[in-house]
């Protein structure tokens, strides 16, 4: 019997044949969480691979059910659905692309920056209502302003990159990270980016260090109004924080491609809280539903950088 990959989340299309033609026997698993998998004992004992995104966790009791398995592909950058350490410590390999989605991440943090600036929502639905109230759609230029980008990683990094192009100073903090200052970026503490920060934007994976990072007492200690931006996962950022933050006009205006509210597979509000209520209605908020990574290219490229590791891990030749 070939070894076989299951694939429990739909992804590119592509990403099938290709495992195929490495010589792999792919099954589709798409209904239920793995107790769920009507797999025969000679299918289980074959399983080397799971390939998935986030719709459930997986942990260690995996390998009782499938104890033939050497590695998971996360289609997609965070990891906080997989006990990474707990496979690690059994010889499962973890693979996961956050370079596959890292330029769409920087293009979609950009582009929520530059609508926030400009008053571009709140332009395009006046101007369908027949109103052209153009000095309060008066926009504000990026250039000359100073960024900070909180994580410094695969997105992090690419946002840098797509903000060369504007005339700003840029601020980089990473806990994890050094000796990464360039001709565009600074590498700085904290503190300094809590002075100068004029717009923030989050780059972080959701740990239990980062969980609720940004609070109260984190927006009070921002010299300047910020604008502020969380491309990352939702509950980074306390929503009720959020919230009273713009109402003092610590923050100016945020874009949020996720929300502390969000499901666990991010495609539905887990609850209706009065945080949301306010949230919706608050007209310094601009809301994408956690698209940012998820463009036409970074399907395809993400499924690449899964296949790169999943080639070297085999030894298999560069296709």
């Amino acid at each position: 019997m070939k070894p076989i990959v299951l694939f429990a989340d739909r992804v590119h299309p592509d990403f099938i044949p290709a495992m195929e033609r490495r010589g792999f026997q792919c099954v589709e698993v798409y209904e239920g969480n793995p107790v769920d998998w009507a797999l025969g004992e000679d299918v289980r004992g074959a399983v080397q691979g799971v390939v998935i995104r986030s719709r459930f966790r997986l942990d260690v009791s995996l390998l009782s059910y499938i104890p033939s398995l050497k590695w998971i592909a996360r289609v997609g950058s965070g990891l906080e659905n997989i006990d990474v350490p707990g496979f690690k410590q059994r010889n499962v390999r973890v693979f996961n692309a956050p370079y596959g989605l890292s330029n769409s991440v920087g293009e979609h943090a950009l582009a929520m920056l530059l609508a926030g600036l400009n008053h571009l929502v709140s332009g395009d639905r006046e101007v369908r209502e027949g109103l052209w109230n153009r000095e309060l759609h008066r926009g504000e230029e990026l250039d000359g302003k100073t960024v900070g980008i909180w994580g410094y990683g695969a997105t992090g990094s690419a946002f840098a990159r797509k903000l060369r192009g504007f005339d700003v100073r840029i601020l980089a903090y990473d806990p994890y990270k050094s000796d990464f200052s360039d001709k565009w970026v600074q590498q700085v503490p904290e503190s300094k980016l809590f002075e100068e920060a004029e717009v923030v934007s989050f780059h972080v994976p959701l740990t239990d260090e980062t969980h609720g990072m940004v609070d109260d007492s984190f927006f009070a200690k921002f010299h300047h109004p910020i604008f502020v931006l969380n491309t990352s996962r939702g509950p980074v950022v306390k929503s009720a924080a959020l919230l009273r933050a713009l109402e003092a006009n610590r923050v100016r205006f945020a874009g949020l491609d996720v929300l502390e509210e969000e499901g666990t597979h991010f495609e539905s509000l887990s609850n209706s809280s009065e945080n949301w209520t306010s949230l919706s209605t608050h007209p310094r908020i601009l809301f994408s539903p956690h698209v940012a990574g998820w463009t036409v290219q970074s399907k395809w490229r993400m499924v690449e950088h899964l296949l790169e590791q999943i080639d070297a891990f085999y030894h298999l030749p560069k296709s």
